[in-house]
């Protein structure tokens, strides 16, 4: 049923469109799905339609579902990317966005538009359906943005204000890949990754395994096998079945952004990238301070407000940094009908993730649970009310539901750092001090959550970090007498003391069970050079939200003793009977992060009095804080 076709936009520029009407022709509702990853792949005849599908997929399996129950589907390639013409130069620009609203104008004049059109995406897309209802358009009346970032600079370029660099050097190689319309690079890519993170076994690689497979030649070989029997690239619109407009297109494409160029530029939130503003006759865009801010979802927060569109905010417990996106957005933009929801996935939700169980294909219903949204809010279907909020609890293996985040059975409790490493219920009466050398070659390894982002990742999940431990500071509870439940936004409190005046403090929350594996739970980051606090956030959140602004920016003043607060990751996790909780601490991540001008070596951490460190835990127990701990 798909027809393609180009679409003329107000400049003139032509974009890329994948059409699919409703199946009976009979006006339905319609789904509007924009990226720039290729909407469409065109395979070699020999390979067929089946592989084409599985290139496209879940997108693919998704459309089917949505097409099914009678909705039409649009696919898109955004303005600079795939088929479409144009230039790219930033993510989701001013002129990106308004194309979005041409394209939805264009839907519902259409004979199968009944004037409803609903926005979806994961990642890239999930982004652009975010975007989409800033523009007020009449007929978007509901978008799900999945499995995507609502503060470019928090979640994904400097997490703590520490450059994610592998994934901005490796989405940088894709990008490019697909600029060029060589899928067959991509796709090499994304399979050599994988084929790292099973060579890795999971362990701290030091960044040595994608060296030697590009020794073997791996990558090469791969992608001229995929370009040879597999896929040609992005495919044509059908008035072009020669590519010859495609060509122009991909032409075009030369002149867009580089994100590694664009992201090593930038330091501070509102620091300006390399390139000059391509947009200088924008006021709303000129008027936020920092390149990365200006096609930052948060910055655009009051129109996504003022439309009143219900948004499904939707992602997973090793999303990356997104899960907290995902809760960021659904607690800034308080539109009615509004929902939230965190399972046990990875970023794309094709895997179910746990550490009690073997990870395996996702089997939880993606499809239903977004049809369910978009069916209330795009057709008026009554049913079942919907709870706000629906979460996983790890460990425990259950879905759970609630009406706010975090539940209000939730309350904060502390465990306070003390002598020999231990974890306490209450903080030491008398003032001391750890000193610890922190190994600045520390690692989570090559399937850590932030490997989820880019390629087929089958091995995304944390192995036992006992090996790790053994290189870095911890601080142990004593055996729980008790199960917890963990639900919400650990914060982590140090009082600190370095010679460097700069570096980044990594602290992870794990569980050590009594067979002595130790279980990664969740993790967070700060520079140091961030270390103050946002008088005003910009974004509702329960964890401690850094400016990040230049203005803020301070290094550490030599040997004097300073608190700095980082919020860890949200997670809802339930610690087993006789586990220990365990709090541990490093100055590197460097298979994942970049490392600052400055790294931490020697640091003083404080205990006690007026200088207690703590770990402060969002918990759900049974009877009093102490009968956990058996005091």
């Amino acid at each position: 049923m798909r027809r393609s076709l180009y679409l003329t936009m107000r400049d003139g520029v032509k974009i890329a469109a994948d059409i699919y009407p409703t199946r009976t022709g009979a006006p339905g509702p319609t789904i509007l799905h924009q990226t720039r990853y290729f909407r469409s792949v065109r395979v070699r005849r020999r390979a067929g339609r089946r592989l084409e599908a599985i290139f496209e997929s879940p997108i693919a399996r998704m459309r089917h579902r949505f097409m099914e129950s009678g909705y039409a589907w649009v696919d898109v390639d955004v303005r600079g990317s795939g088929a479409s013409f144009g230039v790219r130069p930033c993510p989701w620009s001013p002129d990106e966005v308004d194309d979005g609203v041409e394209v939805a104008t264009w839907i519902v004049s259409q004979p199968w538009s009944d004037g409803a059109v609903g926005g979806l995406g994961n990642s890239y897309s999930g982004t652009a359906a975010e975007h989409l209802m800033t523009r007020h358009h009449p007929a978007v009346r509901a978008v799900a943005p999945r499995f995507s970032l609502y503060d470019v600079y928090a979640d994904v370029l400097a997490p703590g204000g520490v450059h994610l660099q592998w994934f901005t050097q490796q989405w940088n190689r894709v990008n490019c890949a697909l600029d060029r319309d060589a899928f067959h690079e991509a796709f090499a890519l994304n399979l050599r990754l994988l084929l790292q993170s099973e060579r890795a076994g999971g362990g701290a690689g030091r960044g040595r395994g994608a060296a030697s497979l590009d020794r073997d030649g791996v990558e090469a070989a791969v992608g001229w096998w995929a370009r040879a029997l597999l896929a040609a690239g992005v495919r044509p619109v059908d008035d072009d079945p020669r590519g010859v407009q495609l060509a122009a297109a991909v032409a075009e494409h030369r002149a867009n952004y580089d994100v590694e160029r664009e992201a090593g530029g930038v330091v501070f939130r509102d620091d300006l990238a390399p390139s000059p503003d391509p947009f200088p006759g924008h006021a709303r865009w000129r008027s936020i301070p920092g390149s990365v801010n200006r096609f930052s979802p948060h910055s655009w927060r009051a129109e996504a407000e003022a439309s009143g569109v219900p948004v499904f905010s939707y992602s997973g417990w090793l999303d990356a940094g997104y899960q907290h996106s995902a809760i960021k957005r659904h607690l800034t933009v308080r539109t009615p009908g509004s929902r939230l929801i965190l399972g046990p996935w990875e970023h794309g939700g094709s895997l179910n993730i746990s550490p009690h169980d073997a990870t395996r294909l996702n089997t939880f219903d993606h499809a239903a649970e977004l049809l369910a949204f978009f069916d209330r809010h795009l057709r008026g279907v009554e049913g079942g009310e919907a709870p706000t909020v629906r979460y996983f609890t790890l460990g425990e293996e259950r879905w759970k539901s609630a009406e706010t985040w975090p539940p209000p059975e939730v309350r904060r409790e502390a465990l306070y750092l003390g002598a020999g490493g231990a974890l306490a219920s209450a903080p030491l009466v008398d003032v001391g001090a750890d000193t610890h050398h922190l190994d600045p070659a520390a690692s989570t390894g090559q399937r850590s959550r932030w490997r989820s982002f880019i390629g087929p990742h089958r091995r995304i999940g944390y192995p036992d970090r006992a090996a790790q431990d053994r290189n870095l500071p911890v601080y142990d509870s004593p055996p729980l007498l008790a199960p917890l439940e963990v639900t919400g936004h650990p914060v982590v409190r140090l009082f600190l003391a370095s010679e460097a005046p700069d570096g980044a403090v990594f602290a992870y929350l794990e569980e050590v069970t009594p067979s002595g594996e130790v279980l990664h739970v969740t993790e967070g980051a700060l520079r140091l050079l961030h270390r103050r606090l946002e008088d005003k956030p910009t974004v509702v959140t329960p964890a401690p939200s850094h400016s990040f602004l230049r203005a803020d920016g301070a290094a550490m003043p030599r040997g004097e003793v300073v608190e700095v607060v980082l919020g860890l990751l949200p997670i809802s996790w339930r610690f087993g009977r006789g586990s220990r909780v365990r709090l541990a601490l490093a100055g590197a991540d460097v298979d994942n992060f970049g490392v600052a001008e400055e790294t931490l070596g020697r640091v003083e951490v404080w205990r006690g009095g007026g200088r207690a460190s703590r770990l402060e835990l969002p918990v759900v127990v049974e009877g009093a804080w102490g009968g956990v701990w058996g005091s």
